[in-house]
């Protein structure tokens, strides 16, 4: 119980100050990690059913959720990242796998196998199978195709 107790501290921190407090090969499980900007608003949170944390800040995580915020005082969950497994790094916020992904937003749904994510240009590159579905009303004239 302390150690789930002190993981959920620590977890509270930016991710920087999590890296120098994780020893490699320590294993958390049904975790959350939130990561704030520099105006101290939340941008993301990286939760999983397990977490192994690696040396260079590599961190594998299993039954992965990444909720992408709005990052100002709305704290609006504007996008929803899930996939079986993946590796981020923890120093750079970026994020691999070869496992299937899904993104749900209220405006779209993707799904896709083997992906890429980068928390600074804010961009998710997904490898094969990519399956997109909007659902978002939109305005299109398309009579003037044909």
């Amino acid at each position: 119980m302390k150690f789930r107790i002190a993981a959920t501290l620590a977890m509270g921190l930016l991710s920087s100050s999590l890296t120098a407090q994780l020893a490699p090969h320590n294993r958390l499980i049904r975790f959350s990690l939130p990561s704030y900007n520099a105006e101290s608003y939340r941008e993301w949170t990286l939760s999983g059913e397990e977490g192994n944390y690696k040396e260079n800040s590599l961190f594998e995580v299993s039954g992965m959720r990444l909720s992408i915020f709005s990052g100002d005082a709305h704290q609006i969950l504007e996008t929803l990242i899930e996939s079986d497994e993946a590796v981020f790094d923890l120093a750079e916020n970026r994020a691999t796998s070869d496992a299937p992904i899904h993104i749900s937003s209220p405006s779209f749904e993707i799904r896709g196998e083997g992906w890429s994510w980068d928390s600074e240009q804010g961009r998710v590159t997904i490898d094969r199978s990519v399956t997109i579905r909007f659902s978002q009303k939109l305005d299109l004239d398309l009579n003037n195709l044909l």
